[in-house]
Order: structure tokens, then sequence, then C-alpha cells
């Protein structure tokens, strides 16, 4: 479901990319080394706008070092050095992450081996749960919002719902809230609606991404449940991808609240204004062609 959350790299500034990639790196080398070692493999960019957007949150400056990882033993690359907002996203990636395996354990579309290996997966993220949730049980009310908001989810899923606005209500929900956790006043608010506007545009999207897939192997999505069949939803994409960008403009919006804060603001309108287009672009007009 993750992975839609990028920038369109060939219009980031250099020192913007090179500030991209130590974030990146930043939090690969802080889940492995703080969090959850087994985490770092399934680590999606999505994660990334969540660091600068909490950074901005709390007018954070970022610094960075040379270092070597396991990925790239040869050579150092830039890393930004562990801090409260690198931390907190890999935090709130172990809980999103562990509680989303479930959902994925309930998929029919997973086979036999597929399910095996989430399960041991699972089994070796639940001792890094366990102790995070022990040396900071504040996370425990998190872990909890973002498992009722997936079982919510699960039973609009089992019931064959195809109000796909409810869905999106509810991983809006789920997202705004890892986004605003901790936080208060204008912050929390503005934050708040930067993760529900990531968590509709994000379901929204995936829905559509998976279309064909879903109905060969005849998988629950609520657009094929509204419009009963991939070509019959396909041909609703117009309408689709007015709502992506409606999500897409109340990200601005908010971000904007964030205006006279850090210059790596720039990074995360990349994102918002030409990664998030580009990649609903990519799988509607794909979409459609076909």
């Amino acid at each position: 479901m993750f992975g839609y959350i990028k920038p369109q790299k060939s219009e980031l500034l250099v020192r913007q990319s090179e500030l991209y990639r130590a974030l990146y790196c930043g939090l690969c080398d802080t889940i492995s080394s703080r969090v959850s070692p087994a985490l770092s493999l399934s680590l999606s960019y999505d994660f990334v706008f969540l660091v600068i957007v909490r950074a901005l949150a709390e007018d954070f400056q970022f610094s960075a070092r040379p270092k070597r990882c396991i990925a790239h033993p040869t050579k150092k690359r830039s890393m930004v050095i562990p801090c409260e907002p690198l931390e907190y996203c890999a935090k709130s990636a172990l809980i999103l992450t562990y509680a989303k395996l479930d959902d994925d354990i309930r998929d029919p579309d997973r086979g036999f081996f597929k399910k095996l290996i989430i399960r041991l997966y699972r089994v070796i993220l639940s001792r890094d749960l366990k102790r995070l949730l022990k040396k900071e049980p504040e996370f425990k009310e998190l872990y909890g919002f973002v498992s009722d908001k997936l079982d919510k989810i699960a039973a609009l899923e089992k019931e064959s719902s195809s109000d796909l606005d409810g869905f999106c209500k509810l991983f809006g929900e789920l997202m705004g809230e890892i986004c605003s956790f901790g936080f208060e006043g204008n912050n929390r608010l503005i934050c708040q609606s930067i993760g529900e506007s990531v968590g509709k545009y994000i379901y929204t999207l995936d829905a559509c991404d998976d279309l064909e897939r879903d109905e060969k192997k005849h998988c629950f999505n609520p657009l094929l449940k509204k419009y009963s069949s991939s070509e019959r939803a396909i041909e609703e994409f117009e309408q689709v991808d007015m709502v992506l960008g409606m999500y897409c403009a109340e990200l601005d919006a908010a971000l904007g609240l964030f205006e006279s804060r850090k210059d790596y603001i720039n990074i995360a309108y990349n994102v918002v204004r030409l990664g998030m287009g580009a990649q609903a672009r990519r799988i509607l007009i794909e979409k459609r062609k076909k």
C-alpha cells in the first residue's frame, strides 16, 4: 500500500536531492540501530516525507555525517544524524508495519508461502515492538489507535462495502494520528490535516493500482465493488483524478502554514506538487491505455 509519496527527483536542486537521500539513509540507519534491524527491509519513501513534516512542525535543523552501512560497505554515504524526528518516524514505522502484517495475513491473495514469510517477519518484529512498548509505554496509545482503524477497515472489507470514501476516511484518520502523535495545538492540527490527506491519497491510488490484480484473483477492492469490473472503474478515472488532485491541494495548503520554516519545505512541496501527481498520472494513464 505504500511507495506513492515520493519526490520528482529530476526537479530537485542538487542540495535538496542530497538532503533527501541523507534523510532516507539516516532513517534506515536509525531504524537498524535503534528500533528494529529487520524493519529496514520494508522501509518505504513515504516515511521520509513524514520525517520532513515532523521536522517542519518542530522547526528542526538536520545535521548529516558520512557513514558506511551494510547496504554500502565500501563507500561512506551522507546520513542525517539520529534525531527526534527520525527516531519518532522509525518507531511509528514499526507500529504501522507490524499492524499492517495482520492485514496481509488475512489477504486471500497471499499464498501459503507468502503468508509463511509474513508470519515469520511478524514474529521477528513482535520482539522489537514489545521492547518499544515496554520502554516507551506512551506508544501503546498509538499502536492501539492504528490497530483499531485497520480492524475497522477489515470489517468494511468483510461487509464488501463499496464506500470508498469510508475506507479513505478511516485510513486518513490513521495516518493523521501517526503524523500528529505527541504534538499539541496548531502543530497537531496541521500535521493531522497533512496525514489525513496523505492517507486518503494512498488508499485511493492503491485501489486504482490493484484493480486488475484484484479482479483476476477475486480479491476485495471498493472500486470493483462499486463499478462491478475494472474496465468500468477505469472509465471513471477522470473523477478519481480530480479527487486525488483535491487531496494534493489540501496537502499543499496545510504545508503553506509552515512557509516560514526551514528550507527543506521545498522538498515537501516537490513531493506534493510534482511527485504525487506523477505517481497518479503513471498509474491512471497506464491503465487507461490498456
